[in-house]
């Protein structure tokens, strides 16, 4: 778990890895074969992109997902987002760096 920016803020799920690239390079047909793997959790069955920077915007990102999360056969589930601009938009190098730092990515 980490919190966003400061002591007061609630922790947030981690993000084990980020589908992140540029727009028609196979992101989304990843993010549908992600979909059917139990463990992972994708944050739903859409694009998330961090977007500009505040915490209401990161609050509503890190609603998507559960905490600690298992499967029936007791293998955590790992957080997953997709994002075909991330590298590309005006934020988004510098959100992964600042909420998601130990993100990894594909």
């Amino acid at each position: 778990l980490r919190a966003v920016d400061d002591e007061r803020s609630k922790p947030q799920p981690h993000i084990d890895f980020g589908v992140v690239g540029f727009a028609k390079t196979g992101t989304t047909y990843l993010l549908h074969y992600l979909l059917n793997v139990p463990e992972t959790d994708m944050g739903g069955n859409t694009e998330h992109c961090l977007g500009k920077p505040g915490h209401k915007q990161i609050e509503k990102f890190f609603s998507l997902y559960k905490h600690n999360r298992r499967t029936e056969d007791g293998v955590p589930i790992k957080n997953g987002l997709k994002c075909p601009k991330g590298i590309t938009d005006e934020f988004g190098v510098a959100n992964y760096e600042k909420y998601l730092p130990d993100t990894r990515f594909i």
